[in-house]
């Protein structure tokens, strides 16, 4: 049984894009139901939606940021996160962000939040490693089911474009062993757990992390 205590209170997920981030953080919501322990999952893009749907202050000049195409900046995406995570702390035992490190920055920023001690328990990561050509091969089946507009060949919504999935893949390759290194030198990374994509095996890697 998994104390509790000894339960990180915030995992992150991250990984190659296709890599399998999202079955893995199903995976790991079924172990906590399976041991009683309650959960929340953030990510920063529901975060922001949610706040341009208060009409609060300030979301009508999010939502012009984002209908422009463009990222919101990042202190303002980081504040509608931290905000999220400080309103579930006590109401949860764990809270899983969808959408782990993806750059140096974000596992310093992790860091500083671990050091402020505001959440209870520890913050780790988990990273998501599957073979190139299996997050190729997701990628270009995920535009043709997503009609993604930003993988595919331009003017053809759903008509996925090689190049700029190798592309888009090319930049989690150069920064992910500088992200790891960072991560464990804040004592921030857990493990990484091995996808092949047979599920049955993804499932018995994460259980051994809990076990």
């Amino acid at each position: 049984m998994i104390k509790k205590l000894l339960f990180p209170k915030i995992v992150t997920v991250n990984g190659q894009s296709g890599s399998g981030k999202n079955t893995l953080i199903k995976m790991l919501m079924e172990i906590l139901e399976e041991y009683e322990l309650s959960y929340a999952i953030i990510s920063t893009g529901d975060c922001i939606r949610d706040y341009i749907e208060s009409n609060m202050a300030y979301s009508e000049d999010i939502r012009l940021i984002n209908d422009l195409g463009k990222l919101t900046p990042d202190f303002i995406a980081e504040a509608f996160v931290l905000r999220r995570i400080l309103n579930l702390a006590k109401k949860v035992d764990v809270i899983i962000l969808n959408g782990g490190p993806r750059r140096v920055k974000d596992a310093d920023r992790l860091f500083i939040w671990k050091k402020s001690g505001f959440f209870g328990g520890a913050i780790k990561t988990i990273e998501v490693i599957s073979p190139y050509d299996l997050c190729f091969n997701r990628l270009i089946e995920r535009t043709k089911e997503d009609c993604r507009l930003d993988l595919s060949i331009d003017g053809q919504p759903g008509v996925p474009d090689p190049k700029k999935i190798k592309r888009k893949m090319a930049w989690w390759t150069r920064a992910e062993s500088k992200i790891r290194q960072k991560l464990i030198q804040h004592d921030l990374y857990l493990t990484p757990v091995y996808n092949n994509g047979k599920l049955e095996q993804l499932k018995d890697n994460l259980y051994k992390l809990f076990a």
